[in-house]
């Protein structure tokens, strides 16, 4: 079954992928997120969704736009679009 990793198995991914390029890879996650295309988009529609409600006086949080995503409730704050408009600059 292809994993979708360059066209090999997740286990041929991982004998093959070196260090470097792991850190990288990792590195690149942490600044960016997940390399899930559906998850980016449901995240930056949900921002713009926060980034709407907040100019028109509303008080929700990110986790009101994502709903079925328990763990961005768990670290959602006041803060939460300040950080993210820094963080994607």
């Amino acid at each position: 079954m292809l994993a979708g990793v360059g066209g090999r198995t997740i286990a041929e991914a991982q004998q093959r992928l070196s260090d470097h390029e792991y850190r990288s890879w990792r590195l690149y996650r942490e600044m960016h997120g997940s390399l899930n295309l559906g998850l980016r988009i449901e995240h930056a529609a949900a921002v713009t969704s926060l980034t709407v409600n907040r100019v028109n006086g509303g008080k929700a949080l990110l986790a009101d736009f994502l709903p079925d995503r328990t763990a961005v409730a768990a670290n959602d704050s006041d803060d939460s679009l300040a950080q993210a408009m820094k963080e994607w600059r």
